[in-house]
């Protein structure tokens, strides 16, 4: 079961506790973390090349299914598969994202960026919390699709 991990060496720049993506309806101007995760893919390198993984965010704009996009949904012999569901909750520094799998594992992540409002080309970390340096990074990528 494929779940966002750290990937050595991987470690993001930025820190929660300064750069943290938030949702906030009442501040149009701020970042947003929705925007930034809604339909796009999270793509997470894996140290010595390649993908650790590459999950697509179907739905929004706060919640919908993880979706490893794998070779394609067309590809034969690695078909993308529905891994579980992401939801935003929280806004300001309370703000996480969390993931659900299949088969039970969890995970709950503050998210940060360097860029004003992350999106598609843009690295984002994800912290353990809203206080903490990120643990690790991701790279936002366009739609649904293999990562590259």
């Amino acid at each position: 079961m494929a779940t966002l991990a750290l990937a050595p060496g991987a470690r993001a720049q930025c820190s929660c506790a300064v750069n943290q993506v938030t949702n906030d309806p009442t501040n149009l101007a701020a970042q947003n973390l929705s925007s930034a995760l809604s339909g796009n893919t999270v793509c997470v390198a894996k140290s010595g090349g390649g993908w650790e993984n590459q999950e697509y965010h179907q739905g929004g704009p706060s919640t919908g299914n993880v979706i490893d996009y794998k070779r394609g949904p067309a590809d034969p012999v690695d078909p993308t598969k529905v891994l579980g569901t992401w939801a935003i909750s929280g806004t300001g520094a309370s703000t996480i994202v969390t993931y659900s799998y299949s088969g039970g594992s969890t995970g709950q992540y503050a998210v940060c960026s360097l860029n004003s409002q992350p999106g598609p080309g843009s690295t984002i970390g994800y912290c353990a919390n809203n206080i903490s340096r990120a643990s690790f990074s991701a790279t936002l990528q366009a739609g649904p699709s293999a990562c590259h």
